[in-house]
């Protein structure tokens, strides 16, 4: 621990020091506090080190956190982005490994994939660290109050678990593994979403990245990393895929940069912008350039 009452670790999956980075201020919600990342050239791991402890987290997921909060997405990209088949690619990729069955939604957030989920051929569950009461309502299947990487939910024999953007928040990554690997049944499905090391934002962007997302994004895994955790926890590989990415992540970069210099202009919700760029990126994403990508393991 240091004089910031920050605390110093080594990478997640092999312990080494890393060298560090740049430091990282969070970006997102504007709360205090700088933090350092570092980079473990062994597994191809980047790291916040020093961050802030398990126990003071939570301070850092106001109830304005995107995740927790309703779709600020402008109605005409949702509409378009459905048309195109965009919002529904994280259930086609589960179905086209599963047509139904039991499956928990860990990190469920707002209720968006699970809404999705709603047809006869599958039983929900969700589970999230905290779950706003109307979403839960809304939601209508179980829901589990709890830290996947420390407890389980009361369920066995799952046909599949989603972590979609969970992974990176995780303070025990391996023991999340753990627990999805005893709660699916044999040969069952792990799906999981992280941002991708290897994309044209981060080069563009650096230290501004929305990707670092700190200190919430503890570690931004390599292909090569999470396999070799999936492997030690009995999974292995079935699938890498680009996820869904119309530009959003790269416009935001834009918004916080405006922010910055003091500009009250957000090009996220602009049409020219998204007319001009989202041809190229959707491009980029389609030969290995998108900033988040689709893990499919399944238990051995």
């Amino acid at each position: 621990m240091n004089g910031n009452g920050l605390e110093e670790v080594g990478c997640p999956v092999c312990g080494a020091a890393g060298e560090s980075q740049f430091a990282l201020r969070d970006w997102f919600c504007g709360l205090p506090g700088e933090f350092g990342e570092r980079h473990c050239g062994r597994c191809d791991v980047f790291f916040l080190s020093p961050r802030v402890p398990e126990a003071l987290i939570s301070r850092y997921y106001p109830e304005s956190y995107s995740a927790y909060t309703a779709d600020q997405t402008p109605l005409w990209i949702r509409l378009l982005s459905g048309w195109v088949g965009l919002t529904t690619r994280r259930l086609r990729m589960v179905e086209h490994h599963l047509r139904g069955g039991s499956i928990l939604d860990v990190g469920c957030g707002n209720g968006w994939f699970l809404n999705l989920l709603r047809s006869p051929q599958w039983q929900c569950y969700a589970m999230d660290i905290a779950v706003n009461p109307a979403v839960e309502k809304g939601l209508g299947v179980p829901v589990f109050t709890g830290q996947f990487d420390h407890e389980k939910p009361p369920l066995a024999d799952l046909d599949a678990i989603t972590l979609w953007h969970v992974f990176e928040h995780l303070y025990h990554p391996r023991r999340a593994l753990q627990h999805a690997q005893e709660l699916l049944r044999d040969r069952g499905f792990l799906f999981i979403t992280v941002p991708d090391l290897v994309n044209i934002d981060r080069r563009i962007f650096g230290r501004y990245w929305v990707g670092w997302d700190a200190p919430r994004h503890l570690a931004l895994y390599s292909k090569q990393a999470l396999e070799r955790l999936l492997g030690e926890a009995g999974f292995h590989l079935v699938a890498v895929r680009p996820a869904p990415y119309t530009g959003d992540y790269f416009l935001m970069n834009l918004d916080f940069l405006m922010a910055k210099q003091g500009r009250r202009v957000r090009p996220s919700r602009w049409l020219p912008p998204r007319l001009a760029i989202a041809p190229a990126l959707w491009g980029l994403a389609r030969i290995g350039l998108a900033p988040v990508k689709m893990y499919v393991a399944q238990k051995n």
